[in-house]
């Protein structure tokens, strides 16, 4: 095994993982303009929850969707209970705001779970791909290829869709968003009047 290769091969699936977690802020960042700084504890709610069941002896197929639902549970009580209602404060607040919520939660997860290494089944089995010299469990090629996918689709939806423009703009001036949105309901509910015809 040629050890250059083999950095190659495991940087680029930790690389796959820090591109997940950046695909995450990049959404959250386009569509608030508020960078949420607990957000890697988004993931480690989801990964620790399905360690735990796991080491419970639930199977992966029970773990890993229970863990994504404690995630979106998790992500939901920050934008409902702790940013929502302080949504009019200075951004620099709001990020405040985040990285007490990261200490918190990191602490609570600790308390929780404890502080030594936690891990499940391994996901796709079979023998590892041998690249260049290097070696790359068949796990690691599905991380990599999940991660271009969600940067990739993340990037297209912001950037080519009628939705994510509309999000994007609504970050950069939520004022200005709604009164067009407003405007474009009053101009859908008022009446079709056609030229030289009065709308009575």
């Amino acid at each position: 095994m040629n050890a250059f290769a083999q950095a190659l091969v495991s940087g680029t699936m930790s690389g796959a993982v820090y591109a997940l977690l950046a695909t995450g802020l990049v959404l959250a960042y386009n569509t608030t303009r508020v960078v949420n700084l607990a957000h890697g504890e988004t993931f480690a709610v989801a990964g620790l929850t399905a360690a735990g069941l796991s080491g419970a002896d639930f199977p992966p197929y029970v773990a890993l969707p229970v863990g994504i639902l404690a995630a979106i549970l998790f992500s939901l009580i920050v934008e409902r209970v702790f940013l929502r209602p302080r949504r009019h404060w200075p951004v620099g607040s709001l990020i405040l705001v985040t990285l007490a919520i990261a200490f918190l939660t990191r602490g609570a997860l600790q308390t929780v779970m404890g502080v030594d290494a936690l891990s499940f089944a391994r996901l796709v089995a079979g023998p590892p791909l041998r690249i260049l010299g290097g070696v790359m469990p068949r796990q690691g090629l599905v991380l990599v290829v999940v991660s271009l996918v969600a940067a990739s689709a993340v990037t297209l939806f912001l950037l080519r869709t009628a939705t994510g423009r509309r999000l994007r703009a609504a970050a950069e001036n939520a004022d200005a968003a709604e009164l067009l949105a407003s405007m474009s309901m009053e101009r859908v509910g008022s009446p079709l009047v056609l030229p030289g015809r009065s709308a009575g």
